[in-house]
């Protein structure tokens, strides 16, 4: 390379190592082992991509002493809504704990910060590492739902109909939105689109661009349970029927009535139902019924599937695993009261309605010999290799774009004067 090269080449090698240093801090703090709201994420999938399956063994429990409502976790950190209170553990250690004004009615992780939206109309942020308030906002409505995040926007949903959208560094509303009725759940967020229910049956999709309407379709009956959304569909329950809609266009490519109430929903590569009476059916992306599973006893409302199993917590104190690949038993736990489930990469939180907190986790996952850590699973080695990549190809681009820069700024001062005007 020559020196004409060379010499611009290298006042522009700080600013790559900083372009470097800050991919590489981005790409590795990207937290990839989070559930961080109602159903795990902002889509509401009621699924993570994992290998949790039984064996499963206790790594650790711990008493509250208060009944839990809502939970969110990242990692070995869980934090649980206990009416007003929020507590948030390390592992079995309390971390810090924050007293609302009233009820928690809605609980979001994202990044460093927990988003809580409170019965007496409140918005707040804090801080994942102290409790520490960074905003409260009063929104005037009773009632807030879980947000979702978009960008810098923290999107708000209030049972009586109004959706805020709020900033997420300063906590200034920016814009309201008026729904016709209720809003019965918490709105859903999926490639930049905002599906919304009400309690008239109604279902609209936005545009997250300018918050105009895509679609709007009225079910007839009121949609109660959050709607889960993937790979551009989403599956819209209304008391005994789901219905498999096209996100963008608002087109049902199917429906199946289960002749039961649904109580819980996840999707993944396929679709869970869950209904009240007991029973769980696994069905296709294409709505063909795989099998169906009779339990037998009253399902409490919520369903987990992971690559081989599904949990899903069952009126008579325990938690029933089975195969997502047949429907079979796999594990029963017992939990001695009514629950709550969350999980992230290595753990099975289950928080009962006394306030016992009991973190399981699987034997499948990595290796631990005697006095020495545990090594890393395939699936954790991958994840790391697919980061090292990102941050690799990062580097690469931000080489081309500094070269050409620089072959640009040469080329430019080679161009000839412009000619003089005449005379």
């Amino acid at each position: 390379m020559d020196a004409t090269i060379g010499d611009p080449m290298r006042k522009h090698i700080p600013f790559l190592l900083l372009f470097i240093l800050a991919a590489a801090t981005l790409v590795l703090s990207q937290p990839t082992d989070t559930w961080s709201t109602v159903g795990g994420d902002p889509a509401h999938t009621w699924s993570k991509p994992i290998n949790l399956s039984p064996p499963l063994i206790e790594d650790y429990s711990v008493d509250l002493g208060y009944k839990p409502s809502l939970a969110v976790a990242r990692g070995t950190e869980i934090i649980v809504a206990c009416g007003a209170r929020l507590v948030c553990l390390e592992r079995n250690k309390v971390s810090w704990s924050y007293d609302l004004e009233s009820i928690a009615t809605g609980l979001t992780l994202h990044e460093d910060t927990l988003y809580v939206g409170s019965r007496g109309g409140y918005i707040r942020a804090l801080s994942l590492r102290d409790g520490g308030e960074v905003w409260s906002t009063y929104t005037g409505e009773e009632k807030v739902l879980s947000p979702v995040i978009l960008e810098d926007t923290v999107i708000v949903a209030t049972m009586s109909g109004r959706i805020f959208l709020v900033n997420r560094t300063s906590g200034q509303i920016t814009w309201v939105l008026w729904m016709n009725s209720m809003v019965s759940a918490p709105p859903t967020l999926i490639d930049g689109i905002l599906i919304i229910a009400d309690n008239m049956g109604n279902v609209q999709a936005l545009n997250t661009t300018n918050y105009n309407v895509i679609w709007r379709k009225n079910y007839g009956r009121a949609v109660t349970i959050p709607i889960p959304a993937k790979d551009g569909k989403a599956v819209i329950p209304t008391v005994t029927v789901i219905h498999y809609v096209d996100i963008y266009t608002g087109k049902e490519e199917w429906s199946i009535n289960l002749k039961q109430p649904i109580t819980a929903l996840s999707i993944s590569e396929n679709i869970v139902v869950t209904t009240r009476q007991g029973k769980v059916t696994m069905i296709t992306r294409q709505g063909e019924q795989l099998w169906q599973r009779d339990t037998r006893t009253l399902t409490s409302g919520q369903v987990i599937t992971t690559r081989e199993t599904i949990y899903t917590p069952l009126a008579n104190n325990t938690i029933l695993a089975i195969s997502t690949e047949e429907g079979r038993t796999q594990a029963i736990i017992e939990t001695g009261a009514k629950t709550i489930i969350t999980a992230t990469q290595k753990h099975l939180y289950i928080i009962t309605q006394e306030g016992k907190i009991r973190a399981y986790t699987t034997q499948k996952e990595g290796i631990r010999l005697p006095g020495m850590p545990e090594i890393p699973s395939l699936q954790e080695i991958l994840g790391q290799v697919k980061n090292i990549t990102t941050l690799i190809l990062a580097a690469i681009m931000a080489l081309i774009i500094v070269t050409l820069t620089v072959i640009l700024k040469k080329r430019k001062k080679r161009l000839p004067p412009p000619p003089p005007p005449p005379p």
